[in-house]
């Protein structure tokens, strides 16, 4: 008896290791990156970002700053800076396709800018894996 339930065991668990659901797989290469969205001080609903848009279409000012990027894939050294200046904060949300994370979206912070007045962001980030690209986004933001 005991034979037997040693084999059960040992077949539920290779079942188990094995099922698509345990089975770790690698993480997507980074394969886009995007400013989305741009918010501040004066114009706190974001302002849409378009694939190909280069610059703000509203005047933003004030002392606050926030920018949207959506990445696809996985990113290991990320870099946001407003006219050289390191972001205050980044923070990030995961986007979710089926039970999968397939990419992120960040939000960055800079306070107590000051002036903006054609300030350019410029967002990078080196793939996890193969190929370790590096991709980036920029906007000027009025």
């Amino acid at each position: 008896m005991k034979t037997k339930s040693v084999i059960a065991v040992s077949a539920a668990a290779f079942g188990l290791l094995f099922s698509p659901e345990a089975s770790a797989q690698s993480a997507p290469a980074l394969s886009s990156v995007q400013v989305v969205g741009v918010s501040s001080s004066s114009v706190p609903r974001t302002e849409s970002i378009s694939r190909d848009q280069l610059l703000t279409r509203l005047d933003h000012s004030g002392p606050n700053v926030v920018v949207t990027v959506v990445e696809y894939g996985y990113g290991a050294a990320s870099s946001a800076t407003l006219n050289g200046r390191r972001a205050t904060s980044i923070t990030s949300v995961p986007i979710v396709s089926g039970r999968t994370i397939v990419g992120w979206t960040y939000t960055c912070t800079f306070r107590s800018f000051g002036a903006v007045n054609n300030a350019r962001f410029v967002y990078s980030n080196r793939s996890r894996n193969a190929p370790w690209n590096t991709m980036s986004d920029s906007i000027t933001i009025r």
